[in-house]
């Protein structure tokens, strides 16, 4: 009797020490696998150092949980290989479907992506999966959309190890239409200077991203909680890094009111400046007009007092001997006779006749000396007389 209770003793105590082992072992470190050519979530530098989001958040996640993570990229199709064939933990970024259900637990998404179709810009007509039908169609070896194409009566599928060998085959004119995930798809594309000569549909398949374990595996819950322990604001703070920060648009327009602003103070003083200019020269126009006016009026009034003391007096003798005068004066000379009688100034008699307004001072003192005449009174007397003009 001792004998049994002391098996039964030992049997509980061996049960009871295996059950909170179960509970409270967490694994020492965690394999994971990725895309190597899945910018911006996972890809190569330069350098072939690996880098991305994806990268970032799962040191952040082994800060968290001070577990050791042990990252490996590859081309897909050989990650999945190798995933199912049990060499890793946990496969990153991968779309759950009805056939990798059999073999793998998913965690909820955590993201999600659009894919298109890509065509040369010399093709015309592709809108859809059904527009494909006939082409050769470039697409990543292990891609869950594989099924689709072939379901939607694309016969050619052309298969490429990862997104870096099908754009760099696009580079070549070895292909001209592909399917891919857009993020990828356009930094590589931009990347290699050729992202002018396509153009894509709109997105055909809207995927999921989720992380994987194989089928029953316990570091399923342990990867859930320990992206859970990862704030909004630090997982932010990694997206921001890698797809940029977006433009404050209430910034941009705040700069555009400014120099909106700018703009009205820069016409408003041009306005004010202009208008200044032009009450200056109506000012100096108004001026000139009325001292014009003046000049003509003193004229008139000169013309009328010679024409007064005209008929008052006698006519002069010597009126033959002032004919024979006026007939020598030159053409030019009569001109000038004429237009200076009728009061126009010398600048004026420069414009009108096109010369000098010293030849006309010269042709004046011609005039007088041909005509025996001292000064412009005289010479207006003189006119009247000759009806070279009137009052």
């Amino acid at each position: 009797m001792p004998a049994v209770f002391l098996a039964v003793l030992l049997l509980a105590s061996v049960a009871t020490g295996a059950s909170t082992q179960a509970v409270v072992e967490t694994p020492r470190a965690i394999r994971v696998v990725l895309d190597n050519a899945y910018a911006p979530y996972s890809f190569q530098s330069d350098d072939g150092k690996l880098q991305g989001i994806l990268i970032d958040q799962w040191r952040a996640w082994e800060k968290k949980t001070g577990i050791k993570v042990e990252i490996r990229a590859m081309d897909w199709g050989e990650a999945l290989r190798r995933m199912r064939a049990g060499e890793f933990d946990v496969i990153e970024s991968i779309v759950e479907t009805h056939g990798r259900r059999d073999y793998l637990d998913f965690t909820p998404a955590y993201g999600t992506v659009e894919a298109s179709i890509y065509f040369r810009n010399d093709i015309s007509g592709i809108t859809d999966l059904a527009s494909l039908k006939g082409f050769p169609v470039a697409v990543k070896a292990g891609d869950q959309h594989i099924d689709q194409l072939k379901a939607s009566g694309v016969t050619a599928v052309i298969l490429f190890p990862n997104n870096d060998a099908i754009v760099e085959a696009a580079r070549q004119r070895k292909i001209n239409i592909f399917v891919a995930d857009a993020p990828s798809t356009l930094y590589l594309l931009n990347k290699m200077g050729i992202e002018s000569e396509f153009r894509h549909s709109g997105p055909i398949f809207r995927d999921e991203l989720r992380r994987a374990v194989r089928k029953g595996d316990t570091n399923l819950r342990t990867v859930s909680e320990g992206f859970s322990a990862i704030s909004s604001r630090e997982l932010k703070k990694i997206d921001e890094k890698w797809f940029g920060r977006t433009i404050d648009s209430r910034a941009r327009y705040l700069v555009y009111g400014a120099y909106a602003v700018a703009v009205a103070m820069l016409l408003a003083a041009g306005l004010v400046g202009w208008n200044r200019s032009l009450r200056k020269g109506i000012r100096q126009q108004t001026a000139a007009l009325q001292a014009s006016a003046l000049q003509l009026q003193a004229l008139s009034q000169r013309l009328v007092e010679v024409q007064e003391a005209e008929r008052k007096e006698p006519a002069p003798e010597g009126t033959e001997a002032g004919s024979e005068a006026l007939a020598r004066l030159s053409p030019r000379e009569r001109q000038v006779l004429e237009l200076v009688v009728a009061g126009k100034t010398s600048k004026e008699i420069s414009a009108s006749l096109g010369i000098a307004a010293a030849s006309v001072d010269t042709y004046r003192s011609r005039i007088m000396q041909k005509l025996s005449i001292e000064d412009l009174p005289a010479l207006v007397r003189f006119a009247i007389r000759h009806r070279i003009t009137s009052v």
